[in-house]
């Protein structure tokens, strides 16, 4: 479910060295949120067809049939 929604448009924060990873999916039940600081090297392109070093993963998941008011809250 993360890398279709990826191919829709990147989720690279530019110049934040951030990537926001989201979407909806039947793989998880409820909404999940998390953090994960990246120590190695871990590239991606970002909106401006740029590499850019990832530092920071943003994740955040919702089950398929979530609530649109708590998407809006996350």
């Amino acid at each position: 479910s993360l890398r279709s929604r990826e191919e829709k448009g990147s989720t690279v924060l530019t110049g934040f060295q951030a990537i926001l990873l989201h979407c909806r999916t039947s793989s998880v039940v409820q909404l999940y949120f998390g953090i994960v600081r990246i120590d190695e090297g871990l590239y991606s392109i970002n909106a401006d067809g740029d590499m850019e070093q990832i530092k920071l993963a943003i994740i955040m998941l919702v089950p398929e049939n979530c609530d649109k008011a708590y998407i809006e809250v996350l």
